[in-house]
């Protein structure tokens, strides 16, 4: 309530929490290899954390829609919710987007290649504007088959299960250092580039 700390109830004897992912009014975390997520309405947990998202989609698109709460750092895990009530992902460790659409996650590999990103990998993940669109980025470089992947941005949306990309303003090179992009509250995304461009969601 933003005037004293407090356990959050049924967590008690959890042990020390890690992965911290704050949403609205809601705070999705893991311990003991299992995945909880808690809100105002109390909490729920789950083992996989593909499964857990699936089998509460309206939850987690109530709890991460609109723009994040949070700085964006680069490797983290980010679970995002866009206008229409897909679930995006991106696990820190493999850095593979993933889409949650209906009652099923899509595969992005490749859309994301014929829009010109080789790698698949992305750093970056949050909601732009009114939150129908996502921005998408990576900042790392990437040899593949001896060259050098481009380092990719794009405004995204999924509709019928299907991927649309749009280039957007690319990050800077950082391959793992500090913080790049921050969204503000009212969806602009402010990129830490040479020129300190920005974009709003809506147009490039």
């Amino acid at each position: 309530d933003g005037k004293a700390a407090r356990v959050i109830p049924g967590t008690e004897k959890l042990g020390t929490a890690t992965a911290f992912v704050p949403g609205k009014d809601s705070l999705l975390f893991t311990a003991a290899n299992r995945w909880y997520l808690a809100t105002t309405e109390g909490v729920i947990e789950g083992d996989l954390l593909e499964d857990f998202i699936q089998q509460h989609h309206d939850v987690f698109a109530k709890a991460f829609a609109g723009t994040p709460h949070f700085f964006a750092d680069r490797h983290s895990l980010y679970v995002q919710a866009d206008k229409a009530g897909n679930i995006w992902m991106v696990n820190a460790v493999s850095r593979q987007l993933k889409v949650l659409t209906g009652d099923r996650w899509i595969d992005t590999a490749q859309a994301l290649a014929q829009a010109g990103d080789r790698s698949g990998h992305i750093s970056v993940l949050f909601a732009v504007g009114d939150g129908s669109q996502v921005y998408l980025a990576d900042d790392t470089t990437q040899v593949i088959n001896n060259a050098t992947a481009p380092v990719t941005a794009f405004l995204a949306t999924c509709d019928q299960g299907k991927l649309q990309l749009t280039p957007a303003p690319r990050l800077p090179l950082g391959n793992g250092r500090g913080t790049v992009a921050w969204p503000d509250s009212h969806g602009d995304v402010w990129i830490n580039t040479p020129l300190d461009r920005w974009i709003d969601g809506t147009a490039v």
